[in-house]
């Protein structure tokens, strides 16, 4: 404004010398000013662009302005390319320095806002970023957090912190992710039954059930895995509570299949026959144990999914310690009893070996007289 008279004085006077045929008259004052003033007016310019654009997308709202980073990022890159093009003659102006902080700050800062407009980022995580920035508590973004709000919270004074936690947000997701597929894993798996001679299918599938141990022990692994990272903290009651679902699942299947085994066993050998009058106390015992142990797998078969069947109720976990503790008391009798017969064949066998050498002698007499 105050240049403009003297610019068009200054434009007379050439046209006029001009005119007249006259030297020029060199003002070499007078073009300093015009080459300032232009370059003050480009610095202006580029002053006020870059504080409208944090003035406009500081005013939105934190869920919605992490939809223009990608936008606010290439508006700031090219802020920063206009500054460098600056006439080299202003770099020491304390109004430059001050816009180009300004534009370096702000390339600086939108990785930061990036990684936390990240999905991964959840409440706890803006709840500790107010704990390491300072100052007043951050909103939260479902409480109307602004952009400008994180844009003042001093991000790059702490630029360090907030890459950790970051970073952490997205190894945790990383963690709640693999426990929830193990989750929705184990609420699907299912019991395999075959049939048992007559008696209808109440057995576990050998090939099946081998295959559901070895899926039991790669998800107990994976479980091992995630506790022990740091980053696995926010889900810790998440995974006791699964490591200890499928810990109930491995000691109640490896109790099962001991009782399985035995009583197939069992079955056969209680099934008729002279052992049963032998052993008629017994005979009573398996038939309880029997009973017992067809009222649990049909329990188990009718409820289908391993996790429920095995923490769903105490039908398993109540009843095949007792099934395993009854049948081993039958096994203790039968053994004893398959013992004494085996002591019986025993003499038997060395009564007819005497006889045998007696008749011997007997003979070679005989042949003799």
């Amino acid at each position: 404004m105050l240049f403009q008279p003297l610019k068009h004085k200054w434009n007379r006077v050439t046209v006029g010398e001009e005119l007249f045929g006259l030297p020029k008259t060199s003002l070499t004052v007078l073009q300093q000013i015009q080459d300032d003033m232009a370059a003050l007016e480009q610095l202006y310019s580029l002053y006020t662009a870059v504080l409208t654009t944090i003035q406009d997308r500081g005013a939105q709202p934190w869920s919605a302005a992490k939809d223009v980073f990608e936008a606010l990022a290439t508006e700031v890159a090219d802020f920063q390319v206009k500054s460098r093009r600056m006439p080299k003659t202003m770099k020491d102006w304390p109004a430059y320095k001050d816009c180009r902080k300004l534009i370096d700050d702000l390339v600086a800062v939108v990785p930061l806002l990036q990684g936390l407009a990240h999905k991964s980022v959840q409440d706890r995580h803006w709840v500790e970023l107010s704990r390491v920035v300072g100052g007043a508590p951050l909103l939260l973004p479902s409480q109307g957090l602004l952009l400008s709000q994180v844009l003042g919270a001093s991000l790059l004074e702490h630029r360090e912190e907030v890459e950790d936690l970051c970073t952490a947000a997205t190894k945790e997701e990383g963690v709640e992710k693999k426990l929830k597929a193990i989750a929705a894993q184990w609420e699907q798996e299912t019991f395999t039954f075959a049939e048992h001679k007559q008696r209808g299918p109440v057995v576990l599938k050998p090939a099946e059930t081998a295959e559901l141990k070895e899926k039991l022990e790669d998800a107990t692994m994976v479980l091992g895995s995630l506790a022990a990272s740091r980053y696995s903290v926010p889900f810790r009651p998440e995974l006791v509570a699964m490591s200890s679902k499928l810990g109930a699942v491995s000691e109640i299947m490896e109790q099962w299949l001991a009782v399985q085994s035995m009583w197939s066993y069992m079955e056969a050998v209680f099934s008729g026959g002279d052992i049963v009058k032998q052993l008629p106390a017994e005979a009573k015992r398996f038939s309880g144990i029997d009973k017992s142990f067809i009222k649990a797998m049909t329990h188990a078969r009718e409820t289908g999914r391993v996790l429920e069947a095995c923490t769903g109720s105490h039908t398993l976990s109540a009843t095949l310690p007792v099934l395993l503790e009854q049948l081993e008391v039958c096994q203790k009798s039968l053994a004893a009893y398959l013992g004494e017969i085996n002591q019986d064949l025993k003499r038997m066998v060395g009564y007819a070996s005497l006889l045998k050498v007696v008749l011997i002698e007997v003979l070679q007499k005989f042949q003799l007289g």
